[in-house]
């Protein structure tokens, strides 16, 4: 079992399990194919200028190919998720696909999060892989189109990057990279937030 922060809010200490066994639990590399970290990402993003707020469904499953664990959203009782859907996805991350340390593809787990009209930020998760840290943004995105501005970070075996980050032709976002180590190897945590979601995410150093 991956190790968890006893600082860690209730509702994580809740999902952080469920995701690990969601994503040990299906042979995702055996069902879909691989998408670029950026281009999920890009894909992801709202357009420049028009506000909008995201798809729970992310279109199609051959463009976008996430591996859902429900076929609908979900209702959270923490008020900063709302709604949620859980999901899992092949990524390579600068041309890399890391593996655990049972040397097989890591599985992302995948959380959509915002009202019932759409989401407005997500989590990204990759757990077992002692390469996770430290990663700031370059090592993930690489040198492909985006501007970005570091904002805060923390050091330490449990620490972030927090980034205001421009992709052409889309909206601003805001994205925290924060890493854990525990028996289980590093798990990098990559959480998204738009214009009006960026107030939900967690930047003190001290959890």
């Amino acid at each position: 079992m991956v190790y968890l922060n006893n600082h860690n809010p209730p509702y994580m200490r809740k999902l952080f399990p469920s995701a690990l066994l969601f994503c040990l639990g299906i042979n995702l590399h055996a069902q879909s194919k691989t998408i670029s970290l950026y281009d999920f990402m890009y894909k992801l993003a709202p357009d420049s200028g028009k506000h909008a707020i995201g798809d729970w469904s992310i279109g199609k499953p051959a463009l976008v190919p996430i591996k859902w664990k429900n076929n609908r959203i979900e209702m959270s009782e923490d008020m900063k998720i709302n709604f949620f859907r859980e999901g899992a996805i092949n990524l390579s991350v600068n041309g890399v696909v890391y593996q655990n340390m049972q040397n097989k593809p890591i599985g992302w787990y995948l959380m959509l999060r915002g009202p019932r009209s759409g989401f407005t930020n997500y989590l990204i998760m990759g757990m077992g892989n002692n390469s996770f840290k430290p990663m700031p943004i370059d090592s993930l995105l690489g040198k492909k189109r985006y501007t970005y501005q570091l904002l805060k970070t923390c050091a330490g075996t449990q620490g972030f990057y927090y980034y205001q980050l421009k992709f052409p032709k889309k909206d601003p976002l805001w994205m925290k990279l924060s890493w854990m180590s525990g028996n289980s190897g590093v798990t990098l945590r990559i959480e998204v937030y738009d214009d009006g979601s960026k107030s939900f995410a967690d930047l003190d150093c001290a959890r």
